[in-house]
């Protein structure tokens, strides 16, 4: 029986949240927890007790976590401490020792820091240091070295000499003397240097009385002192300014007046030590632009007037630097090499500004350097010149620090605008005006009513209040079930937000979602929206309040948005989250409200504003503004961003550059642990797909991460999934930047193909004529693609590349880039369809036809970037072509009745075409290695696929030669010639030398050569080829050898052949029989016939004409002249002559066959 907690309250504790709280932090408040509430620690039912209590609190995830970490385990089966070692070997933190207390002796107390607060901060400091019984010792010691005041440093050296002082007592003579010197000093400030607060109190007096107009002086600093802003002193030390608090930002060393970083002074430009280089390193200035052309995380540093400044803490004192990425190194001057405690100095070289001004320096030493949450043990260069200091690139880059200015300054555009429209950025219950939201439930939809879900009672008191501010503010209204009617109703769902508040929505999923019909209203892709935004400078980014809640429902919509709570029934009068219609409806209200301005794109209820220049980008705002206002549509003021070089909109960083991704977003994808079952690695692979337009290479490395979300495989998580994994990972990066496309540039596309992959690249020349990417695109290849031939992959990645572009693509020239040489005449436009495409090509060509392009050979090395798409394609589903091959395979093993399982055998069990499959899968040798048989295969290589142990070549079957004999017989049905039956065999089928085994074969029929003509005829020059099937047409009348009349109607292009019996030849007839052919096939543009009376008359010539059908006759007496119609009848007479029979109709199809 477990043991009683002395209050009688169930014991719970929080979820381990490993983003939140470290283990060991988490495991021993968990132990103190269960002991305040009366558990034991130690024994075996204490131990039982505990483990339970722990796997309770680990949550979901860390339960499933340890369950699957120890296999052959039931929860009874573990142990407590199976359970925290388990937990331990994966979250515990394994410090480095030596590099914690190499941390600790770089701990120095800051200019503002009190002296417990310092001393908090060594104990914080000495946690993982493992000091032991030397702990006050070492603290004691820290402290002395780091309290950065000379004067207390040197009195505490000489009082606490002996090894047997004590930390306390250091400290608390420390604090002693630093409060006696911080009274002293500010009664000093008091009654001397009167005239020098006065001018401090002047600028304050200005302030408070126009707080519009500040007075702002712009110092010069080679003539005028940065401390106290008067003219230059002979010596430093003498400026009264001198270790003095500023009253403007409380920093320490100037007076108001000169405060750079409040913005009361502002540095007059120029040529100074702002940007240079080390003199003996003359390259060293590309060294480091290079490296910060892309930093990782950026940190917007505000700027004052023309400078960028900030407060850096150096050896724990703040110091006011100056942020200039035009100077390769950081540098202090001398006087502030003092005030950081002089730390030893090593010789250096002298500087060099970028005016080549040698600028001489005292030394270099190493100080610790804090900014930015971030501490490191950085290089600096003193100088002899006391100018302000300099932090650069160097440390910059080190600190993965840009400087970005947040506003348009020049414009003061956004104040004035938040004054202008301060309705806009006010929330008011009114709703938006003049549109209404309507919910269309289909006709089969049947209302339900959910019972009220309980809520647990902490939370209660919370979703009262907010059901009462909802009514209150016009979003919910009551409904007495006793008088009204109800027949939709359904339960709430109860979201903490983080101010503590709450969140009601409707679970609307169990009611009326399943039955909606949602408005044809798409939302915008991100492409679009950056089409319409492109070109602009600056942006305005726009967050409305609670946006769907703006929006009115019309009465018949009240019914169904019924909410049933705890409190009662309550109706919707505002469009709600979690209908299902929401989204669509609301993009389509804001189309209505926002249609017509220019630069400007929405996402729901986020709006993204821009302009060529600055005025138009003005205009376009307030054009918004003034439409949102007319409507009553309100914005959140705190979550807009206004006039900004860069923004945050969708999970993207937009600028006018282009679009990179956010860096938190790929920080927390970064630091995700291994997935440990199917459903974290498909959430891991659907956030890695959000990502699939930055990030090359996305296909061939991800594949064995797809292949475990397989239905039927097994999780088994490896040591290569592991690697594959954090290589993804690695391939994170926010410095991937997509440049916006421009219509006035040309358009390239560069495809590749892999063989679990393609992958595509739609590309821009820049300025310099080089290629930049806009938007990346690949996928995986599916079980039936996979089999393709290598050329029809390649086709493939460009299909696939045409139909992702297309919004960019329709109706503009293009190239395409592709490292497949055949594709250049394959897919070319420029000669017509190639007579060597297979049918799957063919059909890609013409699919393909509208578009102007054309076709490019390029490199493997020179086409890296579609390749390395194709190596890592997103999973994705793709239409369905997947069955493509297998279609085939049945058609024709069913037009020639075939058993599939026969062939699939004959193939395997045939030697040679076990080495052609073999060659496929692994890869084909040189031609010079294998045998002279396999010659043929290897040369059509390229076009050879397999699929279930079948053989394809282009859209042909590969026949084996156990069945190429039974083939022959079969295509010699009906007898034809050696020509038509090559004919049919090549639509088909193949095998090598297949043209001379028909000829053999035909030439040994006793019944072809005992029927045959005994006369040759006399060779017929051809007509033109027409361009497309059922084009031109031949007409002519023949007589059966039955005696019976046929009308044979023959196309040029595919020479199929229509023969129809017919009782009368007339005119009349004729149509008839067109008529039906034409209802088939279409409309031809030529008709061919003789000048037979039932061609020439009139009703037959009307009827030509009214089809738009160009009658052509041939010359009178030359049959020859309409040799398809001659030649057609005469095949069809051989043949019907040959086929034994009483059935005229079977005889007749049997040789149309």
């Amino acid at each position: 029986m477990e043991e009683a907690n002395t209050n009688n309250k169930p014991f719970t504790f929080e979820q381990f949240e490993e983003t939140k709280d470290e283990w060991n932090f988490y495991l021993e408040r968990f132990e103190l927890a269960a002991s305040i509430n009366g558990m034991a620690l130690e024994g075996d039912q204490a131990n039982a007790n505990l483990k339970k209590h722990l796997l309770n609190s680990l949550g979901a995830r860390h339960y499933r976590f340890v369950r699957e970490s120890i296999p052959g385990k039931t929860p009874n089966d573990l142990t407590y401490k199976d359970v925290v070692d388990t937990m331990s070997k994966k979250y515990g933190k394994h410090r480095n020792v030596v590099y914690e207390r190499f941390k600790f002796t770089h701990i120095y107390r800051r200019a503002d820091q009190s002296m417990k607060d310092f001393e908090s901060t060594l104990r914080e400091g000495a946690v993982y240091c493992d000091f032991g019984s030397t702990l006050e010792l070492r603290i004691r010691d820290q402290f002395i070295m780091g309290v950065n005041e000379k004067s207390i440093q040197q009195d505490l050296l000489k009082l606490f000499s002996s090894n047997d002082s004590k930390a306390d007592d250091v400290i608390r003579h420390a604090e002693v003397a630093f409060n006696s010197m911080k009274d002293a000093e500010k009664m000093y400030t008091k009654t001397k240097d009167q005239n020098d607060t006065s001018y401090q109190n002047e600028v304050f007096l200005v302030s408070s009385k126009n707080e519009r107009q500040k007075t702002t002086i712009t110092l010069d600093a080679e003539k005028e002192c940065l401390r106290c802003g008067r003219l230059k002193h002979k010596y430093q030390g003498d400026c009264p300014a001198k270790d003095k608090e500023c009253l403007a930002c409380g920093g320490h060393g100037h007076f108001a007046r000169a405060c750079l970083k409040s913005g009361k002074a502002t540095l007059k430009k120029k040529s100074k030590i702002n940007a240079f280089s080390d003199s003996n390193n003359p390259n060293s200035f590309s060294k480091y632009s290079e490296s910060f052309k892309h930093p990782n995380k950026i940190n917007h540093i505000k700027p004052h007037s023309n400078d960028f400044v900030a407060d850096v803490n150096i050896n724990g004192r703040k110091i006011t630097m100056s942020m200039d990425t035009g100077a390769q190194v950081s540098c202090i001057g001398e006087e502030t090499w003092k005030q950081i405690g002089c730390p030893e100095l090593a010789q250096t070289s002298n500087l060099k500004a970028y005016t080549f001004q040698t600028i001489e320096t005292l030394g270099s030493t190493k100080v610790n350097v804090e900014f930015g949450g971030k501490s490191h043990y950085l290089d600096v260069i003193v100088t002899k010149i006391n100018d302000i200091p300099i932090f650069g690139r160097n440390w910059m880059c080190i600190f993965d620090i840009t400087l970005s200015l947040p506003r348009v300054n020049t414009l003061n555009a956004d104040s004035d605008i938040l004054k202008e429209y301060i309705d806009v950025f006010t929330p008011n219950t009114r709703g938006i005006k003049n549109h209404v939201a309507t919910i269309i439930l289909k006709n089969d939809a049947k209302p339900v009513v959910h019972k009220p879900r309980p809520i647990p009672f902490t939370l209660k008191p919370l979703v009262e209040n907010e059901l009462t501010r909802l009514v209150e503010e016009g979003v919910l209204e009551k409904v007495d079930p006793t008088t009204e009617e109800i027949p939709w109703a359904c339960p709430i769902v109860c979201v903490k937000k983080h101010d503590g508040g709450i969140r009601i929505c409707g679970d609307f999923r169990g009611t009326i979602n399943q039955y909606i019909d949602p408005p044809p209203f798409p939302l915008p892709s991100i492409d679009e929206i950056l089409n319409t935004i492109r070109g602009g400078n600056r942006f305005t980014v726009l967050d409305l309040k609670d946006a769907y809640l703006q929006l009115a429902v019309d009465e018949k919509s009240k019914k169904l948005l019924v909410i049933n709570t705890p409190c009662g029934f309550f109706h919707y009068k505002r469009l709600p989250f979690g209908v299902s219609s929401s989204p669509a409806i609301f993009q389509a209200t804001m189309a209505k409200i926002l249609s017509g301005i220019p630069n400007v794109a929405f996402y729901l209820d986020d709006i993204i504003v821009t302009g060529r220049d600055d005025k138009l980008h003005e205009d376009n705002l307030r054009e918004v503004l003034n439409r949102l206002r007319q409507c009553n549509v309100t914005s959140r003021k705190d979550k807009c961003q206004f006039f900004m070089e860069e923004v945050e909109y969708l999970g993207h960083r937009i600028s006018k550059n282009g679009i990179r991704p956010l860096n938190d977003k790929i920080d927390s994808l970064k630091q995700l642990p291994p997935p440990s079952n199917k459903t974290e690695l498909k959430s891991f692979l659907g956030a890695i797909s959000f990502y699939s337009r930055y990030i090359p290479r996305l296909h061939e490395l991800c594949r064995p991460l797809y292949d475990l979300t397989l239905k039927n495989a097994n999780w088994i998580w490896n040591e290569s999934h592991g690697r594959v994994y954090e290589d993804i990972k690695s391939r994170l990066s926010s410095n991937c930047l997509l440049v916006h496309f421009d219509e006035s540039r040309d358009i390239h596309i560069y495809t590749d193909a892999s063989n679990k992959g393609v992958g595509a690249v739609l590309m821009q020349p820049g300025a310099d004529n080089r290629d930049y990417p806009v938007v990346c695109a690949s996928r995986t290849l599916n079980s039936s693609e996979r089999n393709y031939s290598v050329t029809e992959k390649e086709a493939l990645s460009i299909i696939f590349a045409i139909k992702k572009f297309n919004q960019y693509l329709y109706g503009r020239s293009f190239k395409i880039f592709s490292d497949h040489k055949p594709l250049e005449r394959l897919l070319s436009h420029r000669n017509g369809l190639s007579t060597a495409a297979s049918g799957r090509i063919a059909r890609w060509w013409h699919l393909i036809s509208c578009y102007d392009y054309s076709i490019h050979y390029k490199k493997a090395e020179e086409n890296k970037f579609a390749d390395t798409l194709s190596r890592l394609p997103i999973e994705e589903s793709t239409e369905n072509d997947l069955d493509d091959l297998a279609t085939l395979i049945n058609l024709v093993t069913q037009s020639f009745n075939l058993i599939k399982k026969m062939l699939r055998i004959a193939t395997t069990n045939d030697a040679l075409l076990g080495k052609v499959i073999k060659y496929l899968n692994m890869g084909w040798p040189d031609r010079k290695e294998i045998d002279k048989s396999l010659h043929p295969y290897y040369d059509k290589r390229f076009n050879i696929s397999y699929d279930d142990g079948i053989l394809v070549w282009n859209d042909r079957i590969i026949i084996p030669p156990a069945l190429r004999q039974e083939l022959n017989d079969y295509l010699h049905t009906g007898h034809p010639g050696i020509e038509a039956m090559k004919a049919l065999a090549r639509e088909t089928i193949w095998w090598p030398r297949m043209g001379e085994d028909i000829e053999l074969h035909v030439k040994s029929c006793e019944s072809c050569q005992r029927n045959g003509p005994n006369i040759a005829e006399t060779p017929i020059t051809p007509s033109f080829l027409p361009y497309k099937p059922w084009d031109r047409l031949h007409l002519d009348f023949a007589e059966s050898p039955d005696r019976d009349m046929w009308l044979l109607i023959c196309d040029a292009f595919t020479k199929w052949v229509e023969v129809f019996p017919m009782g009368k030849a007339t005119s009349t007839n004729v149509i008839i029989r067109l008529e039906e052919c034409l209802s088939r096939f279409g409309i031809p543009r030529v008709v061919v016939t003789d000048n037979g009376p039932q061609f020439t008359s009139h009703e037959f010539t009307c009827f030509c004409k009214d089809q738009g059908i160009k009658h052509v006759l041939t010359t009178p007496y030359h049959s020859r002249s309409n040799g398809m119609a001659e030649r057609s009848i005469r095949s069809i007479k051989e043949k019907y002559s040959k086929i034994t029979g009483a059935d005229k109709g079977k005889r007749l199809y049997t040789a149309l066959f």
